[in-house]
């Protein structure tokens, strides 16, 4: 078997092996020995949140059977050697992004990534994380991208306000500024005392912080694609997305089916004008308004600590 480790660094090997840790697959790291899994439920999707939600949602569902199928890489998508050994890198096309990609609370055939993979006549090769932000969209492309080789990538957005660390070793620090419960954490422990924590907390939440993260993470993403002849496509998912005109997911909180069929329209669109992504547009690709949600987010803090 083809034995990918030789192609990467000790952060790009770290990176494979911290999806692989959140997901709970058990690999064997010496004979590199992964299982592609089935999952009934997932973490943000789970049976308990479905019993809890009001009857008509859970009758609405209750005959819309689904599971969560991850290779053994724990992507959403189909083997990578399968890919690499039965279609040209011309025909392959990668995903971006956070659960929206994923698809959390919908089957796989409706999510948008598959819907886009098919009107375009590629193959899917869904990338995302559920949970994440840029710069992971960033370490899990700059893994994967130089290997997997897709002519094109598409970048749904996730929320500007995720950020995260990255331990050797695979341990991972997620940080979503906007939880009031944020705690730092590594493994079970929490680094710092609360004034420290704090502290850290108000400074990244200046809103110009999120306008150079995103920046960084897409001007790195960009590089990738162009070193590997990957035309780039970057697009916001709350730029078309009004929970209140779309169903909802299973898991009652992400987008349903109808949403996913109207972000594929826009993608598609997207890719056949050949609006490819570039520098200047960064300023108008966005998720959050940070500058409004400062003073709320710095309420929560003061109130936590």
């Amino acid at each position: 078997m083809f034995d990918y480790r030789k192609h990467w660094s000790e952060t790009q090997y770290a990176t494979v092996w911290d999806l692989i840790k959140r997901l709970g697959i058990p690999p064997n790291q010496n004979t590199w020995t992964l299982k592609k899994q089935t999952m009934a439920w997932y973490p943000s999707d789970s049976e308990q949140n479905f019993l809890e939600q009001r009857e008509h949602h859970r009758k609405a569902w209750d005959k819309k059977h689904f599971s969560y199928g991850v290779n053994r890489y724990g992507f959403r998508c189909r083997e990578f050697e399968d890919i690499i050994d039965n279609y040209s890198e011309e025909n392959r096309i990668v995903f971006l992004g956070c659960s929206f990609t994923f698809g959390i609370g919908v089957d796989v055939h409706d999510t948008f990534a598959h819907k886009v993979s098919e009107k375009l006549g590629k193959v899917c090769i869904n990338l995302s994380v559920a949970g994440a932000g840029l710069d992971t969209a960033f370490r899990i492309y700059n893994a994967w991208q130089p290997i997997l080789k897709a002519s094109t990538t598409i970048v749904t957005t996730p929320p500007n306000c995720r950020l995260e660390g990255l331990f050797l070793r695979a341990d991972s620090l997620n940080v979503d500024y906007r939880d009031p419960k944020l705690r730092y954490y590594h493994g079970n422990n929490i680094i710092g005392d609360s004034d420290e924590v704090k502290v850290r907390m108000l400074s990244l939440l200046d809103p110009k912080m999120d306008i150079i993260k995103r920046e960084q993470a897409l001007q790195a993403i960009n590089s990738v694609a162009a070193q590997t002849n990957s035309n780039m496509f970057v697009l916001s998912p709350y730029s078309s997305f009004e929970m209140s005109n779309f169903s909802k997911g299973r898991d009652n909180s992400h987008p349903g089916p109808d949403w996913h069929d109207y972000h594929a329209d826009n993608i598609v669109k997207t890719v056949n004008n050949k609006t490819y992504f570039k520098s200047c547009d960064i300023d108008g690709i966005g998720t959050y308004d940070s500058g409004k949600e400062y003073s709320v987010i710095k309420g929560m803090i003061d109130a936590i600590y």
